[in-house]
């Protein structure tokens, strides 16, 4: 292929080893432990404990740092009908966010990735079956939620319920599980090798990292918990070599990453407060008080409405999608190299998939060396899990390679 960034569905990864091979006459076995790296997505809303997706660490090193790395930001969400006297100013109402975040995107594991393998060349072809083992880890902070900290310094004026603890690191725990999954590949020659059919797949939990698409392995609970997605990749493949100088190849695969919708009523979201006066020795609470109501005395607050579902996990059915549905004229997007939708369309990969083919020519073949020209097309589709009201999103790539190269004797 003149692709760099091969085909979809070709199951592979580049990374350290320590790697232990036996041969027999016709048959290879392989022991390998190698770099791990998990490849994490989740849409964490509501009341959702942050988890650091690695160690603890420290700030001059590479792993992540503690939770105390998380910044508190104040701003103003409503305004109540109250003038402040000095200023003159109506009384704003506030609200907190905790921003808390990985500072270094580098996961903490357990073990190395174990790979096992096994070889066999019968004399009619080339077959594989592998298994691959992980094991990830985390941190959980259940004190330190989306909820907790929205409403910072702010006390719901109708139920009076407080809605301010403080950033905490108290009853933090650590989870791991061990992913992995299972697969095979095939080449078999016909026609004196002048035709090779060929086919590939693995499948199993949390094995998107040996994808083409580095697709992720695992995404998170409503409480915080690492749960894995299941991956597929699959790929089959077709060579022809008509003549010495000519071979001709077509390939097809793709990459799949499952749904794993986390949301349950206990993942939930509060929406934005809205100013509230209360009138004194009364259970009357309005955002728009009369004069009369006013003049009477009552106290200034902020009242939110009752938690909802919010989505959590991959694929969601109730992210929101709807950005992917608005369009603006064609053109660039800031700073990007393609184009993009009006809006932020987050909708979360379902598969990626691709076909391809192309040819190589060999314009001289000898003792100067060879001169090899070769075109491909590619035309790859990226289809995203559908969210809130079923809206979902596909892109579609068409792509054209050409090389002329020449080799050295």
């Amino acid at each position: 292929m003149i692709d760099p960034n091969y085909v979809a569905g070709l199951v592979w990864a580049r990374m350290g080893f320590f790697r232990l091979t036996k041969s027999f006459s016709k048959a290879a076995f392989a022991i390998s432990a190698e770099n791990p790296q998990l490849l994490y997505t989740a849409t964490l809303a509501g009341n959702t404990p942050y988890a650091v997706v690695g160690s603890a660490g420290l700030s001059a090193s590479l792993l992540n740092q503690t939770i105390s790395g998380c910044t508190p930001s104040t701003s103003i969400v409503n305004y109540t009908n109250q003038v402040d006297g000095a200023t003159s100013i109506a009384v704003p109402v506030y609200k907190t966010v905790n921003s808390c975040a990985n500072l270094a995107n580098i996961s903490f594991n357990k073990a190395p990735d174990m790979l096992v393998k096994f070889a066999f060349d019968p004399g009619f072809g080339h077959f594989e079956v592998f298994g691959i083992a992980r094991f990830f880890h985390e941190t959980i902070y259940p004190g330190e939620t989306t909820n907790s900290n929205l409403y910072g310094g702010l006390k719901d004026i109708v139920t009076g319920a407080a809605a301010a603890p403080t950033l905490t690191t108290a009853g933090a725990v650590s989870n791991s599980i061990a992913l992995g999954g299972a697969g095979g590949s095939l080449r078999i020659p016909f026609f004196a090798n002048r035709f090779v059919f060929g086919a590939k797949g693995l499948f199993g939990p949390g094995v998107g990292h040996f994808s083409t698409s580095t697709l992720s392995d695992a995404t998170s609970n409503s409480s915080g918990a690492l749960v894995p997605i299941h991956n597929f990749s699959g790929l089959i493949t077709a060579e022809v070599t008509p003549t010495p100088r000519l071979q001709i190849y077509t390939y097809y695969g793709g990459d799949y990453a499952g749904r794993e919708d986390e949301a349950t009523p206990g993942a939930s979201t509060l929406g934005a407060p809205t100013a509230m006066f209360c009138l004194t020795g009364t259970a009357t609470c309005t955002n728009s008080p009369t004069a009369a109501q006013m003049a009477a005395g009552g106290t200034w607050g902020a009242h939110w409405g009752a938690p909802s579902a919010a989505a959590v996990g991959y694929g969601s059915r109730l992210l929101s999608n709807a950005a992917c549905n608005v369009t603006t004229a064609p053109g660039f997007n800031g700073s990007s190299t393609g184009y993009y939708p009006g809006g932020s369309c987050g909708t979360q990969t379902r598969d990626v998939q691709e076909a391809t083919g192309g040819y190589w020519y060999d314009i001289y073949k000898g003792d100067r060396g060879r001169l090899r020209q070769g075109i491909q097309y590619s035309y790859v589709v990226r289809e995203g899990w559908s969210g809130a009201a079923g809206i979902g999103a596909k892109g579609i790539e068409n792509m054209v390679f050409t090389s002329f190269r020449y080799f050295l004797p």
